[in-house]
């Protein structure tokens, strides 16, 4: 599989001096609405890692079999339990309403993809997002922060701080394009199920341009993170090549996402870092049938006992290795931040069979409904069990702005949790007024705009005719003009 190319962005030099005036352009409705003014953000930074499609009951086993140290020492300093997600269990939108605090509605992004007008469809991007995410909002109190692999974050904005987009990392633009396809497919009033790539597919994928040659260097970084090896390497799990290697990078890019996240950490120590972890769930899409009973499946489908056994230690091991990942990730922040691990949904046995993945794990019921939760830090008490009632996806970013001392917007869905302490909540309005610039496509420059640069440095005259094809009024030479 071919590696994303990365076109480094230049930061825009009017930035600061844009976000002031869109500010200060807010209307009086917009600003604080405590009568004592903004107050100062507490001490103590915030690390938000996203583990998608992570489950109880692969965890639930593990924890209490000593396997997953670093999830143990989460629930045992902190809280613990399951998180309401909503239907349907789609990752783009829920991992959306955990950053925005807003129901998909509200936020914009419902799904892969979505219907272009002309009877085809195109992928979702960040542009699509209605309003600002948490990682706005913080860049915004002029404090660092970092953004690895989230989802829907092509094009990168451009942030205080660094933003790694979900595009920057091996084959997921291709992959996406493929399961956008599938969706296309199955989509009502769609003709032309060729997807359409939107106009900012080939912008830069890290943002500042600064991090992208970084970045680039640590796509063939040998050096493992964890001591768990990785298993699509290790063994073959499945039938297709193609499939086992496709396991394989979503293996290395954890890891890559992790490493970037490290270095973020290392050089800025960012008030918030937030790192999406895909890793569980994409392979439990291919694997999941080892762990459920062999008996659920007809004869004629079942594993052998032996394809059982690789299978189901292959999903332990990726467990593992990302409890490893979150002793890394989270090493640096002690009792006075707060660290919070979190997923998006469950995982189930079903979905259609073909010929890459003859027994599919899905996400689709409420069976799946629920995922994992754990918060350690600053005003959150050890040893409490989270029930699924008391939290949804929706109250993360508000429970963050809370815990921060800054106000909720009112146009968000969610709202704080009550298990977590903080101070008198206060709120605003919304965060939506400021814009948000994001990285552009960097496209080679027509003749029209070569013609303009000469006129305005004296190359060209500028009474030329349209028609005039001398060397004066940007003839043949033209091509060689610098």
């Amino acid at each position: 599989m071919r590696n994303r190319t990365l076109h480094p962005a230049l930061p825009g030099p009017g930035l600061k001096f844009l976000l002031l005036v869109g500010l200060l352009s807010l209307p009086m409705s917009a600003c604080w609405e405590s009568p004592s003014g903004p107050a100062a953000a507490p001490p103590g930074r915030v690390l938000i890692i996203a583990v998608d499609g992570a489950t109880f009951r692969v965890i639930g086993p593990m924890m209490k079999s000593g396997q997953l140290p670093n999830f143990q020492a989460l629930a045992q300093q902190g809280a613990s339990g399951a998180i309401r997600s909503h239907q349907p269990l789609l990752s783009p939108r829920v991992w959306t309403s955990v950053a925005t605090g807003k129901a998909p509605p509200n936020h914009g992004i419902e799904n892969w993809i979505q219907k272009d007008g002309t009877g085809g469809v195109r992928l979702y991007t960040s542009l699509d997002r209605k309003g600002h995410a948490l990682w706005n909002i913080v860049s915004e109190s002029k404090e660092d922060v970092g953004v690895v692999n989230w989802l829907m974050t092509h094009p990168p904005e451009k942030i205080q701080g660094v933003m790694i987009s979900d595009f920057a990392f091996p084959s997921i633009s291709e992959r996406r394009l493929d399961l956008a396809q599938s969706f296309g497919e199955k989509m009502v009033g769609v003709t032309d199920v060729a997807v359409r790539r939107p106009e900012d597919f080939e912008a830069g994928v890290v943002y500042p341009a600064s991090w992208a040659t970084r970045f680039s260097s640590w796509l063939d970084e040998p050096a493992p993170l964890t001591r768990i090896k990785n298993p699509f390497e290790a063994e073959s799990l499945q039938e297709s090549e193609e499939t086992q290697e496709y396991l394989a990078q979503v293996f290395r890019n954890d890891v890559l996402s992790a490493r970037a996240a490290l270095a973020i950490e290392e050089e800025l120590r960012p008030s918030l870092l937030m790192v999406y972890l895909p890793g569980i769930d994409r392979v439990s899409h291919f694997i999941w049938a080892g762990q459920e009973p062999r008996s659920i499946y007809p004869e004629s489908m079942r594993l052998s006992l032996e394809e059982h056994r690789r299978q189901h230690q292959a999903l332990r091991d990726y467990y593992a290795h990302v409890d490893e990942l979150i002793g890394l990730l989270s090493e640096n922040y002690g009792p006075n931040d707060l660290v919070i691990v979190l997923s998006d949904h469950g995982f189930e046995a079903g979905g259609q069979p073909d010929s890459q993945n003859p027994l599919p794990g899905i996400h689709e019921s409420d069976r799946a409904l629920n995922g994992i939760f754990f918060a350690r830090g600053r005003g959150v008490p050890a040893g409490y069990r989270v029930k699924a009632s008391e939290i949804s996806v929706n109250d993360i970013t508000p429970t963050v702005l809370a815990w921060r001392s800054l106000p909720i917007a009112r146009n968000m869905q969610g709202k704080p949790v009550d298990f977590i302490q903080t101070k008198p909540l206060r709120f605003r309005p919304s965060y939506d007024g400021s814009p948000i610039e994001r990285v552009k496509e960097e496209k080679p420059a027509t003749e029209k705009e070569i013609l303009e640069q000469l006129k305005s440095l004296g190359y060209v005259s500028e009474t030329c005719d349209p028609d005039d094809t001398t060397m004066a009024c940007g003839g043949p030479a033209l091509e060689e003009a610098p």
